[in-house]
């Protein structure tokens, strides 16, 4: 990461002296050019971490849903189903844990469970911390729906087919 940032700022500060260069050849204005770059790159570094993040997590929650309406289908409960849906996605996306991703997220629900909180304070807790507002609203309906007794596979196909619209 510390490479690609690196890359970004020297890239835009050398674009900007170029361009400093160009239109005024005087040596304050290549160097307001050139720490302009460097504010400019780190901007945009950040801008496509940013973005990178929220397809990994994008995809992560599309699989997660996968599995979890294939394993709601088959006849599972929702505390089996979201262990094995834990258990594919550290195989899928490697053991890599970023704070603030799908993954861990879901690590710590599972986790919360088994040390004995319920599933549903489990996954209202997650709906107040969850940042996504499609995921937020998964999670509620789940709740809500386990607790009213609702067809949980038919709720996550629906949001499966949502989400690869």
């Amino acid at each position: 990461m510390k490479r690609e940032l690196l890359f970004w700022m020297v890239g835009y500060s050398v674009a900007a002296l170029f361009c400093g260069a160009i239109f005024l050849y005087r040596w304050w204005f290549m160097l307001a050019a050139a720490f302009f770059g460097l504010r400019a790159g780190r901007a945009q570094w950040k801008k496509r971490n940013r973005e990178r993040r929220e397809e990994e997590n994008r995809q992560q929650f599309q699989a997660f849903l996968e599995i979890l309406h294939a394993r709601l289908d088959s006849g599972s409960n929702v505390q089996q189903a979201l262990v094995e849906a834990q258990y594919q996605l550290e195989r899928l996306f490697g053991g890599e844990r970023v704070v603030g991703d799908f993954q861990d997220t879901l690590n710590r629900v599972v986790d919360s469970t088994s040390s004995g909180i319920s599933l549903r304070e489990a996954l209202l807790h997650l709906v107040h911390e969850e940042k996504e507002p499609l995921t937020r609203s998964f999670f509620e309906n789940l709740s809500v729906g386990m607790a009213q007794g609702a067809d949980l596979a038919m709720l996550s196909g629906t949001y499966l087919r949502l989400l690869m619209e």
